[in-house]
């Protein structure tokens, strides 16, 4: 039986981000043909699943899985944090699912000037790391598989030492399509948990959004849209699951600030727009969304919108609900082709206003689950990986990773771990403005 670790790049436990959901996950279904380690950091009590052995994160054990497995399966900066992962004998696999330059772009609003380029520089030279050393990657989506294959042609990963016969160089042999999944069977829900908590009446429509809140996506175009359909009569309300955030994301915690000073202004906090305090237990998640009526997503017209993957439309439709989502990402589009949601124009009051209203009809409402129901069965942990599975059986280190790893672009980036290190040192010490005095100590030497 073939040894594959799943490196995981966030922190895992009862409450968790999407990062430690999908390592978890992968590693739920990969352990069902191998012999699967799943090494992470812990926020608090982490019961491993079954059949699934769990290491926390350490160089130690990063060495002795680096010596020991099969296959590597590696997300985000996790090369950086753990250097004996390199030396690993098996094949590495890079998860891509997460487009990272493109959210921090995104946040550039919230990053001092004179840090924007250094935290930039140090994005770019974690990915180039992980995609020369890697041999294969998994993507969510074809539109991912587009965007990262340009990187990896500037890296010199698509070169005649791994494709050397004419007319045989095929996508398969670099990416597999692993999108994020939802599970395989659907409980029964216990309790009105949001009704409850925010004291709605069964018969007044409930939209739930069902993440964390970023820059890069739009919540203030809904929340204005409750806003003007309350203050006509309407019997709308709108839920922010998500309060404070697992991993302590700043970004997520100031623009939910700045969302519950919109919707007091407007005089909708607590009347159409409610503000879950906590962060869900990830086992208990689907009571909430079950007891919703519709799932809401918005973004801006952005990069990261074009080449995102928004897990939580997954939740969504795995709870049957309709969904109301943005237009210009890969759910827009699915949306459109299998009819379980409206798609709504980029900071569109009106458009909203008009969904909204339209899915409060309880007949609207139902043909549009009946879709999304539909379209989960296809969409379920166990379907989604069923081509990893395959690709660990067989996957062996690629013929060019010598050559790749040796080149002076992979060096440079190997040699730039330290700084990183330092970097989230400074970070973990005193934030972004500890990162600047040590930037600017360097720069006076």
């Amino acid at each position: 039986m073939r040894r594959v670790a799943v490196i995981c790049a966030d922190n895992v436990g009862e409450r968790m981000a999407g990062p430690a959901i999908r390592a978890i996950e992968l590693s739920r279904a990969l352990a069902q043909r191998f012999d699967v380690t799943l090494f992470a950091r812990t926020n608090g009590s982490f019961s491993s699943p079954e059949n699934l052995r769990f290491v926390s994160a350490s160089a130690q054990k990063a060495a002795e899985l680096a010596a020991t497995s099969d296959v590597l399966i590696a997300q985000g900066d996790v090369l950086h944090r753990w250097p004996p992962l390199r030396r690993g004998r098996g094949a590495l696999i890079a998860d891509l699912y997460c487009p990272i330059p493109l959210e921090l772009i995104e946040t550039a609003s919230q990053i001092e000037p004179g840090l924007r380029w250094p935290l930039a520089d140090h994005v770019a030279s974690t990915l180039v790391d992980l995609i020369c050393q890697a041999d294969h990657f998994l993507c969510a989506s074809e539109r991912q598989v587009d965007f990262w294959m340009g990187a990896l042609t500037v890296l010199n990963k698509v070169n005649p030492v791994r494709f050397s016969q004419p007319a045989q160089s095929r996508l398969a042999d670099l990416f597999t399509l692993v999108p994020f999944g939802m599970p395989d069977v659907t409980p029964a829900p216990e309790g009105r948990p949001l009704r409850k908590r925010f004291n709605i009446a069964e018969s007044e429509l409930v939209l739930l959004w069902g993440g964390g809140v970023y820059q890069w996506l739009d919540p203030e175009v809904i929340v204005r849209a409750i806003s003007r359909l309350t203050s006509v009569g309407e019997k709308a309300h709108l839920i922010f699951l998500g309060g404070s955030h697992p991993s302590g994301a700043a970004s997520h915690s100031d623009h939910l600030a700045r969302l519950r000073s919109t919707a007091t202004d407007l005089g909708a906090a607590g009347r159409g727009v409610h503000f879950n305090d906590g962060w869900i237990p990830y086992e208990r998640r689907y009571d909430y969304f079950a007891d919703a009526d519709v799932g809401v997503i918005a973004h801006h017209p952005s990069l990261e919108t074009r080449y995102s993957f928004r897990t939580r439309i997954l939740d969504y439709l795995w709870a049957g609900l309709p969904v109301i989502t943005t237009e210009g990402d890969h759910f827009a589009a699915l949306a459109q082709a299998h009819g379980f949601g409206r798609v709504v124009g980029y900071s569109s009051i009106d458009g909203w206003c008009q969904a909204i209203t339209e899915l409060g009809q309880p007949s609207v409402r139902h043909a549009l689950a009946q879709a999304a129901r539909a379209l989960a069965g296809t969409m379920s942990w166990s379907r989604v990986t069923e081509p990893l599975l395959d690709l660990c059986e067989r996957i062996n280190p690629s013929p060019d990773r010598a050559l790749v790893r040796s080149s002076n672009v992979a060096l440079q980036a190997a040699s730039q771990a330290s700084v990183a290190a330092r970097i989230r040192r400074a970070y973990r010490r005193g934030g972004i403005r500890a990162i600047a005095e040590a930037m600017g100590r360097r720069l006076r030497q």
